[in-house]
C-alpha cells in the first residue's frame, strides 16, 4: 500500500499485490476529490509501474466496473488494456 502526500496531507492511494508469477494488480487507486485532474492519479499510475519493474513483473492488472466509462477511458488512456468484461 502506498500514499501519495502534499505536504502533510494524504491526497492519495494505491495497492498493489502479486496475482501470479510476474502479474501484479494494482487496486484502490484513489485521489480525494479536492485534488481530481491535477495528474496526481496519473502520479501514482506511474509510481505503480515503476514498482513493478522493480520486482520484474511483466504485466499489471486492474479491475474497473464496466458502467463507470469515465473512468475506462482514463485507464485506457493510460495505456491499460481491456481483455475482459464481467456485469
Amino acid at each position: 500500500m502506498f500514499g501519495l502526500f502534499k505536504d502533510t496531507i494524504q491526497i492519495g492511494f494505491v495497492a498493489i499485490s502479486k496475482y501470479e508469477d510476474d502479474i501484479y494488480e494494482m487496486k484502490k487507486l484513489s485521489v480525494l476529490p479536492k485534488y481530481g485532474h491535477n495528474d496526481y492519479g496519473k502520479t501514482l499510475i506511474n509510481y505503480v509501474k515503476e514498482y513493478v519493474k522493480s520486482l520484474n513483473g511483466k504485466l499489471i492488472i486492474i479491475e474497473i466496473m464496466e458502467k463507470n466509462k469515465i473512468l475506462k477511458q482514463w485507464y485506457l488512456s493510460y495505456r491499460f488494456m481491456e481483455k475482459e468484461t464481467r456485469n
